[in-house]
């Protein structure tokens, strides 16, 4: 009992410098197997790491579990915009963006970002593939396996499994097959090669 006691006597003065407004909210083991603490003040959360120095100041509205989107990520809020901490504490994906899906649903390693209403792609790295510029994205696969349909100013066209815009958006649709073929407002047609 009195270790149990110390230990908690013991915890409360490490985090005890924080002020009293900031209360520690829950530990995260980062890769590198150092502990830090995610913590609240005002409202807003941040980090410190086991000797109670601050990592992140408080700053974000919401804080995910890390590895709940990304192994080791976890996403965040500031200002009503979206990005990514690592469990170091670091920021890998800036909060800029309206939305973040989850990776792997249109990509296997892309997840969708929304800025603005135009959606774009984030790689694994946090690094943006394809810059947010398209009203809509089907997934890739449903016309050609590497290729999604992209839906821009109301034209159609297709970006490869790499974030290349390979058909150009200037289509009013597409017709399913091999060639797929493209149509223009006034009926005129075009078949498209898959590369």
């Amino acid at each position: 009992m009195k270790k149990i006691l110390f230990s908690i006597l013991l915890f409360t003065m490490m985090f005890s410098t924080f002020g009293q407004d900031q209360k520690v909210k829950k530990n995260v083991e980062s890769s590198s197997k150092k502990k830090i603490y995610q913590i609240e003040s005002n409202g807003l959360y941040g980090f410190v790491d086991a000797n109670g120095k601050e990592i992140i100041k408080p700053k974000f509205e919401t804080v995910d579990e890390f590895g709940e989107r990304r192994k080791d990520w976890a996403l965040v809020l500031q200002d009503g915009l979206y990005g990514f901490i690592n469990n170091e504490g670091l920021e890998v994906v800036k909060p800029k963006y309206d939305a973040i899906a989850f990776f792997g649903e249109y990509h296997e390693d892309w997840a969708m970002v929304i800025k603005d209403g135009l959606i774009g792609f984030i790689n694994t790295q946090g690094i943006e593939v394809v810059k947010p510029q398209y009203d809509a994205v089907n997934l890739f696969g449903e016309y050609y396996y590497k290729w999604a349909l992209v839906e821009k100013d109301g034209l159609f066209g297709f970006i490869d499994n790499k974030g290349v815009e390979v058909v150009k958006p200037k289509y009013d649709y597409f017709i399913r097959g091999n060639p797929l073929t493209g149509f223009f407002g006034g009926g005129n047609q075009e078949d498209i090669e898959f590369k």
